[in-house]
């Protein structure tokens, strides 16, 4: 397991109780290792072929522990029936993307992450720290497979999803932010501590919603 992955579980089995993890974590792996046909997403690269209506519907249907995996049952027709234009297609390519990967064990391990993180009952602080380590395992998946237009895209479309389950909290992407800002951003072990040039963001940023104070800083790479 990688050490991106180990960190994610780790927070896991810290939010809640064990047992109960052990059970999900078996579920989703039982789902994997049947290899059930992940849901139907049409080419993201020709929008022209795409037939959204009967996309939305399968995707919708599909209550297989695969579907469920990659959230096919709690996300809404504005994703899985978006249209090359809309706001909330990159969030689709994202997750066709990350059907396509499912045996890898990063994309595995970010899938499940999600599912976990929208499903599992636990207080706001310890989604939020496992919301962030989640988002550590994104920003390692697309590093390998969003080219930098997409990733730029998407991230803060699912920082927003993902604030949708946080109250007092919120997610912030800060991957268009050019500059290191010690007040938002904390340097990765590998970053070059001599360049203020942001490279690529490693976590998200976590804000106060009521006053914008920042509760955790992005790690990012300079």
């Amino acid at each position: 397991m990688s050490s991106v992955a180990q960190r994610v579980f780790e927070a896991l089995l810290s939010a809640v109780d064990e047992e109960r993890l052990e059970a999900a974590l078996r579920e989703n792996l039982d789902a994997r290792t049947a290899r059930v046909s992940a849901p139907a997403l049409d080419d993201v690269d020709d929008g022209d072929d795409m037939d959204t209506q009967s996309d939305a519907e399968e995707i919708a249907s599909d209550a297989s522990l695969h579907g469920r995996l990659l959230l096919a049952d709690l996300l809404g027709d504005d994703i899985v029936g978006a249209r090359p234009g809309d706001s909330s297609f990159p969030v689709r390519v994202f997750i066709s993307k990350l059907g396509e990967e499912l045996e890898d064990d990063t994309a595995f391990a970010l899938a499940s992450g999600l599912s976990f993180y929208f499903r599992a009952t636990m207080d706001e602080e310890a989604r939020v720290r496992v919301g962030l380590e989640v988002s550590r395992l994104y920003y390692t998946f697309a590093r390998v497979s969003l080219d930098e237009p997409e990733r730029m895209a998407v991230s803060p479309l699912l920082a927003r999803l993902m604030s949708g389950d946080l109250d007092r909290l919120r997610f912030e992407a800060v991957d268009h932010e050019p500059v290191f800002d010690s007040a938002h951003h904390e340097r990765s072990k590998r970053a070059d501590a001599s360049s203020s040039a942001l490279a690529v963001p490693e976590t998200f940023m976590c804000r106060v919603a009521a006053n914008d104070m920042v509760r955790f800083k992005a790690v990012v790479t300079t």
